[in-house]
């Protein structure tokens, strides 16, 4: 027989060590998420960062979305619109209202709106609509801790 089983057998393992150190790290447990604590969901007209998606079945003409009376966000002419935002937040929910001008070929057209706001879970809404629309939305996130 030749060589050394002893260096052999440690080259192995040398050699199965390196192998299963990267996928070590593909296995790991994902660290916890963070949860949002009750000052984020209750501060009184608070700001905050929202990703906000739009799709559309037919592009339309043209929309705007405001919250009170201000415009913050106009567009049209795409299917699918997305942006990130800062929206006012009162006690864990977001209130605005979005109008979509259809064109007059289309007999029936579905939108979805879709946000997510930072250290929050993403809601979607979506309805049905034709010709010129005016949608007041609601979004509300409750307080995990309760």
């Amino acid at each position: 027989m030749r060589g050394n089983p002893r260096i052999e057998w440690l080259l192995v393992l040398v050699f199965a060590g390196l192998l299963a150190w990267p996928l070590s790290g593909l296995t790991r447990r994902a660290p916890p998420t963070w949860i949002p604590d009750a000052a984020d969901l209750t501060d009184s007209a608070a700001t905050s960062p929202v990703w906000m998606d739009l799709r559309f079945s037919h592009a339309p003409e043209s929309f705007r979305l405001f919250q009170d009376d201000d415009i913050f966000w106009e567009g049209g002419g795409f299917e699918r619109e997305d942006e990130d935002l800062r929206l006012r937040k009162d006690k864990g929910r977001i209130l605005f209202s979005l109008e979509i001008i259809w064109p007059e070929a289309i007999d029936n057209a579905y939108a979805e709106l879709s946000l997510e706001p930072e250290n929050l879970p993403r809601q979607s809404q979506g309805f049905w609509s034709r010709g010129n629309v005016k949608r007041n939305l609601e979004f509300t996130w409750s307080n995990p801790a309760h």
